[in-house]
């Protein structure tokens, strides 16, 4: 069953050398690189990076601020909760 579809080969994350006529290696090149269209920063992943695309902060710092707010007031109303119900 083969319908004519060809896949290039995945090279992801490889950073090796070819050989070349004479079995001398060519110079390496990165085969990808990182780019970041407006987003925020390069390191700002997960929930930082979520909170800068979204245009509710402007950096990494003032993203890792809310969501150390957001975990004290999730442990605030939990204890809270468990007081009133046990």
């Amino acid at each position: 069953m083969s319908s004519g579809v060809e896949f290039e080969e995945d090279t992801f994350g490889r950073n090796r050398p070819t050989v070349q006529s004479g079995g001398q290696s060519a110079p390496t090149s990165p085969q990808y690189q990182y780019s970041n269209p407006g987003y925020g920063q390069p390191e700002a992943t997960g929930m930082t990076g979520w909170l800068i695309r979204r245009g509710w902060v402007q950096t990494r710092e003032g993203a890792q601020k809310i969501l150390l707010a957001l975990v004290a007031f999730n442990i605030i109303v939990t204890i809270i909760v468990v007081t009133y119900f046990l």
